[in-house]
């Protein structure tokens, strides 16, 4: 008999799918054999998606669950809540699924318990073996069942543990060997990415991993490759004097890579300019230094995040938990994107021409405003003039919204 052959195939609430029938129909075999149901109907369906997909759900949970996974039999009449849960605890009562009595000592009540099969896979299988023995099973379909629930726990396992290392592994500490490895194995991959953003303080620590980084990008396709470092007067105030200088040549090693690959290789301007790098200037805005890696489409690889989990202003990065996962609807990476593209728009470019960029209104507005209310005043009477004065000012606030506009729209 084949069994299933992986559990996410198993089965799936998408109208249309062939469901892997073969547990399925040995379970409806089973009861039908013993006797054990008088309705068998879905009762095998059922207890392979409690098997399956919800292994650790608690019971007061389970009936409301298996109705949105069923929902395409739902609509077609054949099941509904009160019916899923009829058959939830008819498994029970039979002892297909297992149960135990706990006592109150108040008032003498006994309550039957649910046990979810996922907490302790090898407990539910010997607990199984008691159970087929005691229905009088042959020896050959004890057997089968045991092999089934053993795939079972195999695969129950290696599901739990891949989907921890997919959505959330965590590493204890970014400057531990495995801390670096995975900082370095999640950078230079780079081929089959659109764009890679990386938040960080200064990047001294790990500067060889961006520089290798950066060079793989430039050769490999991607578009953007978008650097976060902290603005230099931000580090100096959160932290001390030489976290300023650090940041300065966190900055000074990112231009001057630039410029070196531009002399040392063929890579034209355009090539080299998918390197942007602006500072964060607000405190608010230094929660989140990591990688975020968006693949491009059909390329086959993941979208992918690494971040650095510390306590702000007391532990540095190299200190910091590191949580990896993939996915881009992951709930970490939908947050992390939302975040950065929030905080690029913030930061400002190194140099006079960032700072001009963002206090630009403060320098050039006062001086407009002015300017208009000179020429008013010189050609109207004061009433004419200081209503010209107000629309003025209201006109000048259009042209400054419109302008921050267009700038949050830039795609750099």
């Amino acid at each position: 008999m084949n069994f299933i052959s992986g559990i996410e195939k198993f089965p799936s609430s998408t109208p249309g799918k062939e469901y892997e029938e073969d547990f399925v129909s040995f379970i409806n075999f089973f009861l039908k054999e013993h006797n054990l149901l008088e309705d068998i109907g879905y009762a095998g369906l059922l207890y392979g998606e409690i098997l399956f997909r919800y292994p650790l759900t608690v019971e007061r949970n389970l009936p409301e669950v298996l109705t949105h996974n069923v929902d395409y039999l739902i609509n077609e009449n054949k099941l509904n809540k009160e019916k899923i849960t009829e058959i939830f605890y008819n498994l029970i009562n039979i002892g297909l699924l297992q149960s135990e009595k706990v006592e109150y000592r108040d008032d003498d009540k006994t309550e039957i318990i649910y046990i979810e099969p996922g907490r302790d896979p090898n407990g539910y299988i010997n607990y199984m073996k008691k159970f087929l023995r005691n229905v009088n099973t042959k020896k050959s379909v004890i057997n089968e069942f045991i092999d089934h629930l053993n795939f079972w726990k195999t695969e129950l396992l290696s599901f739990f543990k891949n989907r921890t290392d997919e959505y959330c592994y965590r590493i204890d500490n970014r400057s531990s060997k495995e801390g670096e490895e995975e900082l370095n194995s999640v950078m230079q991959d780079v081929d089959g990415f659109e764009e890679i953003w990386l938040a960080t303080f200064a990047g001294g620590t790990f500067w060889w991993i961006i520089e290798n980084s950066i060079k793989k990008a430039l050769i490999s396709g991607v578009k953007r490759y978008k650097i976060l470092l902290i603005h230099p007067n931000l580090g100096e105030e959160i932290e001390t004097l030489k976290a300023k200088k650090a940041v300065i040549q966190g900055i000074k090693n990112i231009q001057n890579l630039k410029k070196t690959l531009r002399k040392e290789t063929n890579l034209k301007k355009k090539d080299v300019d998918i390197i942007k790098l602006r500072l964060i200037c607000k405190k608010e805005h230094i929660h989140f230094f990591g990688v975020l890696k968006i693949p491009k489409e059909d390329s086959g690889k993941k979208p992918t995040y690494l971040c650095l989990v510390r306590r702000n202003r007391i532990e540095r990065g190299v200190n910091a938990i590191v949580l990896r996962g993939y996915h881009s609807n992951n709930t970490l990476f939908a947050l992390m994107k939302f975040y950065l593209d929030l905080v690029w728009k913030k930061a400002i470019k190194p140099g006079p021409l960032g700072w001009l960029r963002k206090n630009w209104i403060w320098i050039f507005g006062p001086m407009i405003y002015i300017s208009i209310l000179m020429i008013t005043f010189s050609f109207y009477n004061n009433i004419t003039a200081f209503m010209l004065y107000l629309v003025s000012g209201i006109g000048l606030k259009w042209v400054y919204d419109f302008i921050r506009y267009m700038i949050n729209k830039e795609k750099d």
